[in-house]
């Protein structure tokens, strides 16, 4: 029997294999950011306050809507006719609905006002509304859909009313529209 002239780094003792020198294994880190590898901890702050675990809820919903609206017309070398204007009208929308096992109450307020002035015109009232609209149901059981219901509606303006071009007896108040 011939015996190689390599260096043999494996010795066989029965069904056991012993390795005298043995390869090093690579360490790759998974989940490695390649892209930002330093950790920062200059971001992170301590909590001010203790979170609330409980919160109670709201059977109350909210919707509030403001709005403001501007125009201009303008007739520059216009042969068919027309009057320069400037108008501006604003408005708001407030709802507070209340719903809870068998009680359901919606509350509604819209407000409006506009003004227009015109060429050769003294300034107009355009738009003008306060309203208010509240509904109170009662369900009796939750086995039907009916709701026994009181509804209750108010309308007004904001300022009087004039059958223009009249300015000096109005046709509407306030708390008389």
């Amino acid at each position: 029997m011939e015996i190689d002239t390599m260096v043999v780094d494996t010795t066989i003792v029965d069904t056991v294999v012993i390795r005298k020198t043995q390869e090093k294994i690579k360490f790759v880190p998974r989940s490695v950011d390649l892209m930002n590898p330093v950790i920062s901890f200059n971001r992170t702050n301590a909590l001010d306050e203790k979170p609330n675990r409980f919160k109670i809820p709201s059977f109350w919903t909210t919707v509030n809507k403001l709005g403001a609206n501007f125009s201009e017309v303008a007739f520059v070398n216009w042969n068919a006719g027309g009057n320069n204007s400037i108008s501006a009208l604003g408005n708001a929308r407030f709802e507070r609905n209340y719903k809870f096992r068998y009680i359901q109450w919606d509350n509604y307020m819209e407000m409006r006002y506009g003004l227009n002035v015109q060429e050769e015109q003294k300034l107009r009232k355009t738009d003008d509304a306060i309203r208010f609209s509240s509904t109170f149901g009662l369900q009796r059981d939750t086995i039907s859909n009916w709701y026994y219901s009181a509804k209750a509606n108010f309308n007004t303006q904001f300022s009087n009313g004039y059958k223009y071009p009249d300015r000096s007896s109005p046709i509407s108040r306030f708390m008389a529209p």
